[in-house]
């Protein structure tokens, strides 16, 4: 039914923007500022869907509906820090972890890997076939993306220090 594109150079600057803002994630120390990371990378994301699905009103769509969620986060997140200074850490391990995401970047758009195979397929075959061989890697990778996530999330939210303690 739905043809996905293969990469084109735009999306290739496009999804490495995306990898650039995701690391400048970990600069910003101030809720106001990672939710504008937030909602900047989720409309390179919903622009990188357009691109290759060609149906601009299922990513805008996907677009609103992201950001009507965010909003409510981002009025919870500056009601809990409201009078917080803006600034910006930058040490050593910041950069070095900036650095080597960079050359992860630079690294995976010089070869081409798994994106091209799922490029290939078509649009109804890669949703009914979730799990096939051509998407394994990028499941394997989803899944240990999520565990990162709920560890750091687990981390965040310990009951003596995080912010949904107890009162």
């Amino acid at each position: 039914m739905f043809k996905l594109k293969l990469l084109s150079d735009e999306m290739k600057m496009t999804i490495f923007f995306s990898t650039m803002l995701s690391t400048l994630f970990f600069f910003s120390s101030h809720p106001v500022s990672m939710m504008i990371v937030i909602i900047s990378q989720t409309l390179i994301m919903c622009i990188i869907l357009w691109m290759m699905i060609n149906m601009s009103w299922f990513s805008f769509i996907l677009f609103l509906i992201f950001l009507g969620g965010i909003m409510v986060l981002f009025i919870y997140i500056t009601s809990l820090a409201s009078n917080e200074k803006f600034y910006v850490l930058v040490n050593q391990s910041t950069f070095q972890l900036f650095i080597l995401f960079l050359f992860f970047c630079i690294f995976f758009m010089m070869f081409n890997t798994q994106i091209n195979k799922i490029n290939k397929m078509e649009f109804t075959e890669m949703i009914f076939k979730i799990y096939s061989n051509n998407l394994m890697e990028l499941t394997l990778y989803t899944m240990l993306y999520l565990i990162f996530t709920l560890v750091v999330v687990v981390k965040m939210t310990s009951l003596l220090k995080g912010p949904l303690r107890a009162k």
